[in-house]
């Protein structure tokens, strides 16, 4: 005799599987996969939140996914106005340093708070 549980996408009743899904819930669920595949495709880079609003997936399905390894997390992505931020930050320390070492002495910075400093 085979064990019967229900399903946890729509409470049906079916011979087990493993995923804990009955046979619909799964092909409903694949359907929407590679709905939000198909997108992120077409929107490298796209945010999660982005790809739920635009598919109408849920994020903890995509989320889901994402565990499962099926989606891959590429985290945000950089801006320009990011880079240029990055870029302007090393000029000014670059620029620190050298007249640092140009007067012989070295840059100092207080002790983060909450860091243990050793002396």
């Amino acid at each position: 005799m085979t064990a019967v549980q229900s399903c946890k996408g729509c409470g049906k009743l079916f011979s087990f599987l493993p995923r804990g899904l009955c046979a619909d819930c799964i092909d409903v669920r694949e359907e929407r996969f590679q709905t939000v595949r198909e997108w992120l495709r077409d929107n490298r880079g796209a945010s999660v939140i982005a790809a739920c609003q635009a598919t109408g997936v849920e994020e903890r399905l995509v989320a889901e996914f994402i565990r499962e390894g099926r989606l891959e997390f590429s985290g945000p992505t950089e801006s320009a106005r990011d880079q240029q931020a990055r870029e302007a930050l090393r000029a000014k320390l670059a620029g620190e340093m050298t007249a640092a070492q140009a007067n012989g002495t070295t840059p100092t910075s207080a002790p983060r708070r909450g860091m243990n400093v050793r002396r």
